[in-house]
């Protein structure tokens, strides 16, 4: 069921809301473009932080690069070590993979899905203005939950 919430707390708690939904103890994956999405991963992860997941963060498609998130008590959610993660319980699709300078397609992110994802696995869609539609992600991988944040404006003094 949609719903609206403002600012930063709304979204990490839409996150979280979504996360406590699917149970907890999961093994979380977040797929996203390097740079840009590994501080929405941690953010993310710090939202749920208290729920018994384990996170890991995977730039683009590039599985042999994985690394966990780890909670550094004082500094939040961390890069730790690369790791194999395996089957997971839930991936993360980040909408930064849908820009067109990611360089990964929607394809490679649709084949990948099977490798990861372990018996009754969820996709999960998190992105900002719309990219994950507008790029037509949003049909082909068919998520089970998307959370789409809006920005209404900027402004600078």
């Amino acid at each position: 069921m949609p719903s609206e919430r403002k600012g930063v707390a709304g979204m990490t708690r839409a996150f979280r809301e979504m996360m406590e939904e699917l149970g907890p103890g999961k093994r979380v994956l977040f797929l996203g473009s390097e740079g840009t999405c590994l501080p929405f991963a941690e953010l993310l992860a710090y939202a749920c932080r208290e729920l018994g997941d384990s996170f890991y963060f995977c730039p683009g498609v590039r599985v042999e690069r994985t690394v966990e998130l780890r909670w550094r008590g004082g500094y939040g959610f961390q890069t730790g070590r690369r790791v194999r993660p395996g089957r997971v319980d839930v991936v993360v699709v980040m909408g930064g993979l849908a820009l067109p300078g990611s360089g990964v397609g929607v394809e490679e992110v649709k084949g990948l899905l099977p490798l990861l994802l372990g018996e009754g696995g969820k996709v999960v869609g998190f992105s900002f203005m719309g990219i994950l539609k507008r790029a037509g992600w949003e049909r082909e991988l068919k998520f089970d939950r998307l959370l789409d944040v809006r920005v209404d404006r900027v402004g600078m003094r």
